[in-house]
This record gives structure tokens, sequence and C-alpha cells, in this order.
């Protein structure tokens, strides 16, 4: 009886043994998960603090760009409405961590705070867009009141210079020198003058000595002036002078020869001009010859005379 009595002490003791056993597994396995999920949760929560954190730095970074108007405002809307999902999704990703257990009440309002702090960011943000399209709009509108304002100046100046130009060719035309009243003569080799009609003879014909007025102009220019004189015989050559140099001088973007040259002071009165012309050959051929005067590019004046 006493053998049977220590036999089933010895079952119960091995069966609470064996019970305790499977408790301290079940607590062992039961640490392990809660180790688990505090790791888990831990991660989570790190994470969703970074995540949060790069959003603040995100929406610092906006606010600069907006400030320094550095973006197209369609890529404002455009980063503005992915912050705006962004800030969604962390709101569903708190209620899931708070529906879990995962954090609490006190820890999901903090981060709801955040992310409410931030939607009223962007919300300001978004209300500074509108202004900086407002006042690009206004801007837009002004740029092209201005242009128009700028395109009917510059047609007003153009006309202006035209008018200018047209009254100044009218001014230059009016202020070129006239050459006239040419008088031909032949100088003897006496010295004596005389223009009889017998003495345009070519063989008596010696120094051709050449006289016009140059006229009084009260719009051109005083100071000295340098004029040149083309002698062009009957066949249609330009002569040159036995006494004194001839040269070129320009004519219409050429240079064109001339066969005697005067420097003159004008002073808007008429003045007697004389100039003596022998050709290199001492002898002056049959037909008519020609005096044109040139001066500041114009020619402003001819005469001929009839040599038999």
């Amino acid at each position: 009886m006493e053998l049977k009595s220590n036999a089933t002490v010895k079952i119960i003791i091995v069966a609470a043994f064996i019970v305790m056993l499977s408790v301290i597994g079940w607590l062992l396995v039961e640490r392990f998960k809660i180790k688990q999920e505090n790791e888990d949760l831990i991660e989570n929560t790190d994470q969703l603090e970074n995540e949060i954190q790069q959003l603040e730095t995100d929406l610092v970074t906006m606010q600069t760009e907006i400030s320094n108007k550095d973006l197209q405002l369609e890529e404002k809307d455009k980063l503005i409405e992915e912050k705006d999902k962004e800030l969604a999704k962390k709101r569903r990703q708190i209620d899931n961590l708070l529906s879990q257990g995962k954090i609490n009440q006190q820890k999901a309002n903090e981060y709801l705070a955040k992310i409410q702090s931030m939607e009223q960011t962007i919300q300001r943000y978004e209300s500074e867009i509108a202004s900086l399209k407002g006042q690009i709009s206004e801007i837009s509108t002004e740029k092209e009141i201005i242009e128009k304002e700028k395109e009917m100046v510059e047609n007003q100046n153009q006309q202006l210079s035209q008018e200018k130009d047209a009254l100044q060719g009218k001014v230059n035309v009016a202020a070129i020198l006239k050459a006239a009243n040419f008088r031909f003569s032949n100088i003897k080799s006496g010295g004596k003058e005389s223009d009889a009609e017998e003495e345009f003879k070519a063989g008596r014909l010696n120094i051709l000595k050449i006289q016009y007025t140059l006229l009084d102009n009260a719009v051109a220019a005083t100071g000295p002036r340098d004029i040149y004189i083309q002698i062009i015989h009957a066949d249609g050559s330009i002569g040159k002078n036995l006494n004194s140099a001839s040269g070129t001088f320009s004519y219409e973007g050429s240079d064109v020869m001339y066969t005697l040259k005067q420097s003159v002071n004008y002073e808007r009165i008429s003045s007697r001009q004389t100039l003596n012309y022998q050709p290199q050959t001492k002898k002056f051929d049959k037909g008519n010859l020609k005096v044109k005067v040139y001066c500041d590019g114009y020619m402003i004046g001819q005469g001929e005379v009839y040599i038999k």
C-alpha cells in the first residue's frame, strides 16, 4: 500500500515538472515574441520619425524654393501634391500602428500633431503659390503693356529718325555750294588778256583764264573748302595743267581725276574765283572745252567755251 502511494507521488511530481517545463517554454516563446514586437515597434517608430523629419526638411526646402522662385510653378504644384499624398500615407501608418497597439495614443497624437502642422504649412505654401501666380499674371500683363508701349515708342522714334534724315537731307542739299557766272578769257604771251571771240582759236589761245562766282549760301557751314576743277577736252579726256600738279579726289564712291585744286575760306558771301589753265602740250584742241567744279563731294557748277 505504501509502495503504491509512493508511485502516485512520483507520477504527480513528474507531471508537475512537465507542466512547469511547458509553462517555462511558453514563457520563453512569448518573451521572444514580445522582444521581437518591441524591436519591430522601435524600428517602425524610428522609421516613422525619420520619414516625418524628412518631410519637415522637404517642406523647408520647398519654402526656400518658393521664396527664391527658382522652380516653375507647375513643378511646385506637383511637389505639393506629392507631399499631400505622403502626409495622408503617414496618417494611415499611424492609425495602423495605433490599432495594432504598437504605439500608444499619446505618441500617435504627437505624430498627428506634426502632420497637421505640416499640412497647415503646405496650405500656406499653396496660398503663396497662388499669390505668385497672381503676381506673375499681373507682371505678364504689365510686360505686354510695356512691350506695346516700347513698340509704339520705337515706331515713333523710327518715324522721327526718318523725318530727321529727310530734313537733314534737305539741309545737306540746301547747304551745297553753287558755282555760277563762268567767264573765259585768253592771257596772251605778253600778259594782256582778252575775251574777244577771235581769241578762242586753237592756234591763238595761250593760257585760258577761268572765272566763276562762288555764290552765297545762308545755311552752308563757314570755313575752309577744297574745290576741285576738271578741264574736259572735246575728246572727253581730263586735262592736266602745265604749271600745277593734278591728282584725284573722291566723288560718288570713286577716285576721280582733277585738273586744278583751289583752297578757299568760305564765309557765306559771294566771291569771285579765278584760275588759269594751260595744257601740258601747250596746245588746245578744237571743240567744246568743259569746266566742272566740285566741292564737298558734289558737282556745284559747270561752264564751257567753244574753241575754234
